[in-house]
């Protein structure tokens, strides 16, 4: 048995209550029991409700908190969650392009004129012309008189700029 083995082992026991169980099996029960402690405390569970979760005293929580194999588990989430939010982010950066071109579609061509202001005030916001106040849902929208000049000329020159892109035969002048 290696150094890493016979910590485990050790833990095993201590976490047993000293009672000798099988090596496999009660190690096994330690990796397991690390790696729920290690997930709910990086989800931030104290240790009074991961105790009530998991029907382990605090006391076994506490040793395995202190363990190396904890440490290295809880490195482990951490460079997870790092690499999770950079694929997110590079998600995000790849659909905004769509979301975009999806937001000018619904200002020129959709059917209901709320859903053509919104989608008109999305993009105003995109590229920071978007009104400054939030009222509450009943309150109706208030706009700045700059803001409400500049979408009175995107939408004046809609027009022109579909002409233009039938003209071209370009779909994407963004």
């Amino acid at each position: 048995m290696n150094g890493r083995e016979q910590r485990r082992a050790a833990l095993a026991e201590r976490l047993t209550g000293g009672h000798r169980t099988s090596g496999p099996t009660a190690i096994a029960f330690v990796d397991q029991l690390t790696d729920n402690i290690a997930r709910l405390i990086f989800l931030g569970n104290s240790v009074e409700e991961i105790s009530q979760e998991l029907a382990v005293e605090a006391q076994v929580i506490g040793r395995v908190i202190a363990s190396p194999e904890y440490t290295t588990k809880i490195r482990e989430l951490r460079m997870e969650a790092d690499a999770q939010a950079i694929d997110a982010a590079t998600l995000i950066k790849k659909a905004q392009g769509e979301a975009v071109l999806t937001a000018k579609h619904i200002m020129r061509n959709g059917t209901k004129e709320s859903n053509r202001l919104s989608a008109s005030f999305g993009l105003l916001a995109r590229g920071g012309h978007g009104p400054k106040q939030q009222m509450p849902g009943n309150a109706g929208l208030l706009l700045s008189e700059a803001v409400a000049q500049r979408l009175v000329d995107v939408i004046a020159e809609l027009p022109r700029v579909a002409q233009a892109e039938i003209l071209d035969g370009s779909s994407n002048s963004d």
